[in-house]
């Protein structure tokens, strides 16, 4: 199955997920690992301009939330080459391992409006619970911007990363900034609190979040979780029009890749793809 045609300039936020090789848990979190990922998620942010609104790190995959620059709808893939080579670098170092460390290319799903950017802020601060890792997000120990968020301390201290606000934040002021993160904080606590129902309601054991440190990096689940990622995430409105622009962009798209790959070499592609990959020499254009 081919992959999904990127459009890089759908959106500037992006909820991004990616996954260790057969989803070994090579991202377990030890103190060495999570300041080889800080380092590199400092670096990319610097070299690209791309900012990180959250993340949280699980052992074998991690999420983020982050803002791409509105003048430059490629940072994201750049960003990602430097953080995801670096990461695979240093850990594959630290866990003496050689080989492929990422399984795929990295999911990137644009998120449209307000209401779902902190929607996915506050489900990236959830998924060590989710995970069955901690019964808290607070007593997560692996990397999460949790206290950046909400102003919660957790385990892990503070992730010594630029965390920023979302931009259409920039208005407001000091006491409406505090509302809304005190809004994601009762919301966080809500689904904190589902969470624990849910447990108990299935004769669950409280998650000790001190085995995550002991799970073994090299070893893999039995049953891989498998997902159907969704186009984008947002309101009704905002998705009826997103799929909207979708469909012109995948037109135009794959009208460009017909005309390259019968040796038009400078059609123009829509804003924010990539031409595709040519797996044969150009023919010879048609008279």
């Amino acid at each position: 199955m081919g992959r999904p045609i990127r459009q890089l300039a759908a959106s500037r936020y992006w909820f991004v997920t990616d996954r260790c090789d057969e989803e070994r848990h090579l991202l377990r979190p030890d103190e060495p690992i999570s300041q080889l990922i800080v380092d590199a998620l400092r670096a990319g942010i610097t070299e690209t301009g791309v900012s990180v609104l959250a993340l949280a790190v699980l052992s074998n995959h991690w999420h983020l939330v982050v803002r791409t620059p509105d003048d430059d709808p490629n940072a994201l893939p750049r960003f990602m080459q430097r953080v995801k080579s670096r990461v695979a670098v240093g850990v594959n170092k630290e866990r003496g391992r050689h080989g492929g460390f990422w399984s795929d290319r990295y999911h990137a799903i644009p998120i449209l409006d307000e209401a779902s950017l902190m929607d996915r802020i506050l489900y990236t601060l959830m998924n060590p619970v989710a995970a069955g890792l901690a019964a808290t997000v607070a007593e997560y120990p692996g990397l999460t911007s949790l206290e950046a968020n909400v102003g919660i301390r957790s385990a892990c201290r503070a992730a010594p990363l630029p965390i920023v606000l979302p931009v259409e934040w920039a208005e407001l002021d000091a006491s409406e900034i505090a509302a809304k993160r005190e809004a994601l904080r009762l919301e966080l606590q809500r689904r904190e609190s589902e969470a624990k129902e849910d447990r108990l309601r299935r004769r669950l054991p409280r998650p000790k979040a001190e085995h995550c440190k002991r799970i073994d990096p090299f070893a893999r689940p039995e049953r891989p979780a498998r997902r159907r990622a969704p186009s984008c995430f947002g309101l009704t409105t905002a998705r009826e029009a997103f799929a909207e622009l979708r469909r012109a962009f995948l037109s135009a798209y794959r009208v460009a890749s017909q005309a390259f790959r019968e040796g038009v070499a400078d059609v123009m592609f829509p804003t924010g793809s990539f031409p595709p990959r040519l797996e044969r020499p150009f023919v010879e254009a048609r008279a």
